[in-house]
């Protein structure tokens, strides 16, 4: 196949995890029956990159360094340059944006860069992870997944999402969501017959093709159509075949688009990619009750008092003498 039949899906890394993840992809080449992924790197510091990486594929904000876990440090600064990324990394024919949820940085230009994306009728879906190790992470979490809901209101678009919980190694976290942008790669790849790019953004874009509103949902990538059945109430799948009499889902999606190739690698004979909402109010209401126990341990704490007293004289630098 020529060139012009492949295509492009667009990788961006924001954050520290969100880089971290990008960069497995660096350099990757096209391999048969997937589409070319190009990866670019977006963060506020320069601290979470790897080496080897081209400077022509990372945006590092300028006057900045860091964000230290608080959303709020350079949210006015990512804002005034979100457009602006988009315009040095152009958006690809599918776009996926990886960040983390709990961190200060990635957890604020992921949602945002989405939110672009969305407002300008893009497929793009978001890789995400999670964590509640500590009250803030668990606080950036919450807020961050909010932030996804709120920007799939604004844009009138469903905010599609992989969630990973950061509950186990970081090498597997970071593994699961590598293989599933690789598998999104299929998809995207224009060589799968039956399926083209319309097909793909009304599965992606599901609020247009069925009766769910625009909402944080959930994406799941099964590899055989037995797991893929194991999802209650699936509302837009979109599947990759090898054999034109693949398994047929049971649940009955509103959307369902197929498509078929001689090119899925290694023993994957078939993808199926489920997008739901069912298990967006328990990953909330997990973190939530992990939070509310943190914070009713620190509003438990017992108040320590200052080992200064009334005969206690300070300097104005704060010595006592």
């Amino acid at each position: 196949m020529s060139d012009k039949q492949i295509g492009t899906l667009r990788v961006y890394g924001c954050g520290g995890m969100g880089t971290n993840v990008a960069s497995y992809f660096n350099g990757a080449g096209v391999e048969p029956g997937t589409a070319a992924i190009e990866a670019v790197y977006i963060d506020t510091s320069r601290s979470n990159l790897k080496e080897g990486l081209a400077e022509d594929d990372v945006y590092i904000l300028p006057n900045v360094d860091g964000s230290g876990k608080i959303r709020k440090e350079n949210y006015q600064e990512i804002s005034n340059v979100i457009k602006q990324i988009l315009l040095e990394f152009v958006p690809g024919d599918f776009n996926v944006v990886v960040f983390s949820a709990s961190g200060g940085s990635g957890s604020v230009i992921g949602p945002l860069l989405l939110g672009e994306l969305l407002n300008r009728g893009l497929s793009a879906v978001c890789m995400v992870v999670g964590s509640d190790e500590s009250i803030l992470t668990a606080e950036n979490t919450l807020k961050t997944l909010k932030s996804l809901e709120a920007i799939a209101k604004s844009s009138k678009l469903p905010v599609v999402m992989r969630y990973e919980h950061n509950d186990r190694r970081r090498s597997e976290v970071d593994n699961q969501i590598r293989l599933a942008i690789s598998a999104l790669a299929i998809l995207a790849s224009k060589q799968n017959r039956e399926l083209d790019s319309a097909d793909i953004a009304n599965w992606v874009q599901f609020s247009k093709t069925t009766s769910v509103a625009p909402q944080l949902s959930m994406l799941e990538i099964f590899a055989d159509v037995d797991s893929a059945n194991e999802v209650k109430d699936p509302i837009s799948v979109a599947s990759i075949f090898k054999d034109e009499d693949g398994g047929r889902l049971q649940a009955i999606p509103e959307y369902h688009a197929a498509g078929y190739t001689n090119q899925a690698s290694g023993d994957v004979s078939e993808l199926h990619f489920v997008i739901s909402i069912d298990d967006v109010p328990g990953i909330f209401g997990n973190i939530k009750k992990t939070l509310d126990q943190y914070s009713s341990q620190r509003d438990g704490r017992v108040k320590q008092a200052s080992i200064l007293d009334a005969n206690d004289v300070t300097t104005d630098d704060g010595l006592v003498l």
